[in-house]
Parts: C-alpha cells; sequence; structure tokens
C-alpha cells in the first residue's frame, strides 16, 4: 500500500489486500476503505477475474489494461488530493492504528467496527444473559469439526486433513464471543480482540467452526505454496505454525492459527494432518474491542 506503517505491527496480512481504512461518519464505529484503497480493490479484483477466467488460463485483452489504467488513475488522483507536505508517501494514517502499551505493538484497525465502550458494554450485557456454561468443553480433546482439502503445492499432492477438537471451539468462545468472553484471562496476547457477535452457545460455535473449517484448509495450502513450498521434504512442514491475518475465507475476512501436527504419505504425495488453534473475525463481521476498552467494560458488566 501507499501510506506508512508503524514500527512493531502486531499483525501481518502477508499476500492478502491490507486496505487504508477510515471510520465512517456517525456510524456505529463502523469502518471503510478509503478513496485511494478502494480504486486499488478494484484494480486487484479486475485482475484476479481475468487470471481466473478461461477455466484458469487467464484473459489479458485490451479491455483488462484499459480497465487496469482506469482504476490506477482513480487511485493516483485521490492519493494527490492527501496532504503529504511535499513528501513522496504521506504520512501514516495514525488513526487507523492502536497502539498496546503491555505488548509495546500495533495493530491495525482495518475494516473491524469498533463501537464505542457504551456501545460494547450494552452487546456483553445482551449476549451474556441466560448464556449456558461452557466448562466441560475446556479440556475436551473430542473432535468437533474435521475438513479435508486438496492441491498441488509445488508440484506435490497434497491432502491436509484439519481438524478442530472441542476445547480448540472453547477457546474461540472465551477468546472471540460475546456470549462468553473470559475477562479474567489475564494472558490476552493481542491489544485487540475481535469478536463473533452471533454465536450464543456451543453449538453455535460449533456450526461456525463447521462452515469455516474448509476455506481455512484451502488457505493453508495456498499458503504453504507461498511460504514453505520449497521445503526439501514434506516432513519439514511437521510442527510449523500458519499464523494469517485478514484472510477471505469464503467471504469472510478471518484470522486463524493452524499448526501442523503430522505429515505421512510419500515426499510427491504428503498426507498432513492439522489442528486449528483459533479462529476470529478480522474485519466487518465482528466488532473489535481494545485491550483498555474491554477492562473499562469488565467493571461495568
Amino acid at each position: 500500500m501507499v501510506s506508512l506503517g508503524p514500527q512493531s505491527p502486531a499483525n501481518d496480512p502477508g499476500m492478502n489486500f491490507d486496505p487504508d481504512t477510515e471510520p465512517i461518519p456517525g456510524g456505529p464505529g463502523t469502518r471503510r476503505m478509503d478513496a485511494v484503497s478502494l480504486a486499488l480493490k478494484d484494480l486487484e479484483t479486475a485482475w484476479l477475474r481475468a487470471a481466473e477466467a478461461d477455466n484458469g488460463r487467464g484473459v489479458y485483452d485490451a479491455a483488462l489494461w484499459t480497465t487496469l489504467h482506469r482504476h490506477l488513475q482513480t487511485a493516483h488522483l485521490a492519493a494527490e488530493r492527501v496532504d503529504r507536505d511535499k513528501e513522496v508517501l504521506y504520512p501514516p494514517l495514525r488513526e487507523q492504528w492502536v497502539y498496546d502499551a503491555k505488548t509495546k505493538q500495533n495493530l491495525r484497525k482495518g475494516m473491524t467496527p469498533f463501537p464505542t465502550g457504551e456501545q460494547g458494554l450494552r452487546l456483553f450485557t445482551e449476549a451474556r444473559v441466560n448464556a449456558p456454561s461452557i466448562a466441560a468443553y475446556a479440556d475436551s480433546a473430542a473432535l468437533a469439526a474435521t475438513a479435508t482439502v486438496r492441491a498441488d503445492v509445488s508440484g506435490r499432492q497434497v491432502t491436509l486433513t484439519l481438524t478442530a477438537a472441542e476445547e480448540n471451539v472453547h477457546h474461540v468462545c472465551v477468546r472471540h464471543t460475546l456470549t462468553f468472553f473470559d475477562f479474567t484471562d489475564a494472558s490476552r496476547p493481542r491489544p485487540i480482540n475481535t469478536f463473533w457477535p452471533d454465536v450464543r452457545t456451543f453449538a453455535d460455535a460449533t456450526a461456525l467452526t463447521v462452515t469455516l473449517l474448509p476455506g481455512i484448509g484451502r488457505s493453508c495450502l495456498r499458503e504453504l505454496e507461498r511460504e514453505l513450498g520449497n521445503v526439501a521434504k514434506a516432513t519439514d512442514w511437521l510442527d510449523e505454525v500458519l499464523e494469517i491475518s485478514n484472510e477471505d475465507v469464503d467471504g469472510r475476512l478471518v484470522f486463524y492459527n493452524v499448526q501442523f501436527t503430522d505429515v505421512a504419505g510419500t515426499d510427491t504425495a504428503p498426507v498432513v494432518r492439522a489442528v486449528i488453534e483459533s479462529f476470529a473475525p478480522d474485519g466487518a463481521d465482528g466488532p473489535g474491542f481494545t485491550r483498555g476498552d474491554l477492562d473499562l467494560i469488565a467493571k461495568r458488566l
């Protein structure tokens, strides 16, 4: 992107689109892409559609180049309207970053809505009325969800089975749902927590896991290609951890953490097993709250 970021960012979107965002005036903490990012997103969309055309062979004709040029011009004109004090790059857009003094890291707000403290208090209060206990799942190794996906990864025909035990779903509940969030957990590592707003029961969380797991599995294979495709042996993937943010999973922007736990089969056709440790909304699908906001809300619940 064209704007500078701060030192020590807490999240790295890698190859994923990483827009500059701004609050929607008068909205309940909701955000939107700024004009430059909107144009660049349109450019990316046009390019990806062209690349996927003709059964993946791609169609790169004059009309495409005209479209890409138009989007680049739009982005350029929008950037020129920003006061850069005669610098080539305009200064960091500090409003879109949150600094956490505890970890000394910065986290990009992205498209995540950020309600006010009062709005957040209402959300948590309403979600926790008659909340059922989920303590029984905290240490349960019972299988909650599984998905198997396949893809070519640098010439290897990889079969990946991604699983979630009930204890993994429990972790998502106590870290990333309004109903079950554990305000007493002082080990929260991130300056911002995001929340699945519609999860009210453990069954809801399990159903969400079942829905997302295939798309996360496909994303894992793409990340293997990008980050670890050139390993000497497929067994080198064992114990690797993928921590990916801002990933489009079937239309939802998601953060996830996956660990590879077994690599079997052959080197040319490896059979890989992995466990999803956590996943959370990383865009407009759920609200975000800073560590400080959560501490203040906890005192009033």
